[in-house]
């Protein structure tokens, strides 16, 4: 007997019973895979969370101290023209600030200072580059940068070459870099300054600087100095010399970090003293002594003190400016012809965070009669 069967795929249904399983397995990967992608996304997700939280946690910016510079303006005689914060970052990744605040005043711009005490520059410029909220500083792990908040300044030399009325060509002004800032310009050499409006005008649409005054001497060297305020969300930066500054900080890991900053106290006292001389002479002289002074942060201490004295003619004899003869130290011996009284004392100390105060700021000078 013989049997003459049919082809599995010539047999209908059970044609559809295999497309049909296939179809099923098909599915079946499908999903699986689809699944296996979704769950390997969530992970990765959850995976950058958590190093973001561990990035976030692990952050370690500190503000290590601070260095206030007086302004030369008389306008602004009581407050600092600007502050150079130094921010150590002692994590192993770097950090970006998102924002500095100075005495709860944000500061919409600021600069940024390297390790070797340069700013970073616009591009093909020697201008500092601004930063804020949207261009973020960059504080490198394991080093430190100083964040300066305040003056920008910046200069160009000039030398006319005719008397007064005269135009010069400026070179530098600020607007060329800085569109929205306010700035104020000075003029000077080591032997003349001029004032704005009565002795000089500037045309920033042209960039022409009108010397008017008659001592301007053609031929000589001048220098032509800007100081362009990086402002806040008040306007330019008026911090008083006397009052604390508190400084935070907000990392782009939306970390807060806060100091304060608080001036050191100065005292002296002034003491007429007396020696023995081997010849058997006596001689007089005054002693100055600052050791009361101190600094009122628990954990602060002076590390510097500065004297200016002042003859009964308003001569310095000893000052805190660059080229004056100085006097540093907690106790001074002056060489002081003791007839030339009165004499006016003014004492600057410095403490460990870089804060200063004067006492003719503070409780006022030391008069010798």
């Amino acid at each position: 007997m013989s049997f003459k069967g049919r082809g599995i795929f010539q047999d209908e249904r059970a044609a559809t019973v295999v497309f049909g399983t296939l179809l099923i397995i098909l599915v079946t990967i499908t999903v699986v895979s689809a699944l296996a992608l979704s769950i390997s996304v969530a992970q990765k997700n959850a995976m950058d969370r958590q190093s973001a939280i561990e990035a976030s946690e692990n952050e370690n910016l500190k503000i290590v101290s601070i260095q206030p510079t007086a302004s030369d303006y008389p306008l602004y005689s009581s407050y600092w023209d600007s502050l150079n914060i130094t921010v150590l970052n002692l994590d192993i990744l770097d950090s970006r600030v998102s924002a500095v605040s100075i005495n709860g005043n944000y500061m919409m711009n600021y600069c940024l200072i390297d390790e070797n005490r340069e700013p970073f520059l616009i591009s093909g410029t020697d201008y500092p580059m601004t930063f804020d909220s949207r261009r973020r500083a960059e504080i490198p792990a394991g080093k430190a940068r100083q964040i300066h908040i305040g003056g920008i300044h910046t200069s160009e030399n000039i030398t006319p070459l005719s008397s007064s009325p005269v135009n010069v060509s400026l070179n530098n002004l600020p607007d060329k870099a800085y569109s929205d800032f306010s700035y104020l310009v000075r003029v000077y050499n080591s032997t003349a300054s001029f004032n704005y409006g009565s002795d000089f005008t500037v045309d920033e649409n042209s960039s022409i600087l009108t010397l008017l005054n008659d001592s301007i001497v053609p031929g000589t060297n001048y220098t032509v100095e800007y100081t362009t305020f990086l402002g806040g969300n008040m306007g330019p930066m008026q911090v008083s010399k006397n009052d604390p500054i508190t400084v935070e900080i907000i990392s782009d890991r939306i970390n807060v970090y806060k100091k304060m900053f608080v001036p050191p106290i100065p005292l002296a006292e002034v003491q007429y003293k007396s020696e023995l001389r081997p010849n058997g002479s006596v001689d007089q002289y005054l002693l100055f002594d600052a050791s009361d002074s101190y600094d009122p942060d628990s954990d602060g201490f002076i590390t510097g003190y500065r004297w200016a004295i002042y003859n009964g003619t308003g001569a310095k004899v000893y000052g805190f400016d660059e080229g004056d003869a100085p006097l540093r130290g907690i106790k001074v011996r002056p060489a002081l012809n003791l007839l030339d009284t009165p004499f006016t004392i003014d004492l600057e100390v410095t403490d460990d965070t870089g804060m200063v105060s004067k006492l003719s700021e503070t409780s006022g000078n030391i008069t010798i009669p």
